[in-house]
């Protein structure tokens, strides 16, 4: 069974990224409220903020047999990474730190409640020659 793991870019990222979001919300408020009449500028605004609300809700990572699938909100951008080209995985808490053998280091962070969820298909899909570690 192939479970879609959602993960979120750190948290200095993710705080840009939701204040643009809320700032297009915000700024749609304020053009309906503006006018007696709909404007059509809070429509274009409020369709702005679904559209990036909606772009979060892509971002996952699933574990298959070859490698593991990270699929980026924006643009539909998927980045198979195979197993023989990883290094060593390290989670910490609920960050998931990849190591490429070359060098580039891919930092996720997963939600806790989908910490188990992502060890569970680690263990029963990532070969036993692969380094992971696991930290409290």
């Amino acid at each position: 069974m192939v479970k879609k793991i959602r993960w979120y870019p750190e948290l200095s990222t993710n705080i840009i990224y939701w204040s643009i979001a809320f700032i297009t919300l915000f700024l749609s408020f304020i053009f309906s409220l503006e006018a007696a009449s709909f404007h059509w500028k809070s429509l274009v605004f409020l369709l702005l903020f679904f559209i990036s609300w909606r772009a979060t809700r892509r971002r996952f990572l699933i574990v298959t047999e070859d490698g593991i699938i990270i699929t980026y909100a924006l643009l539909r951008k998927q980045k198979v990474i195979s197993y023989t080209s990883i290094k060593e995985m390290s989670m910490k808490n609920n960050q998931l730190s990849i190591l490429l053998k070359n060098e580039k280091v891919l930092d996720l962070h997963i939600k806790k409640k989908d910490t188990d969820d992502f060890k569970e298909a680690v263990n029963a899909f990532v070969p036993d020659s692969l380094p992971i570690l696991y930290k409290a």
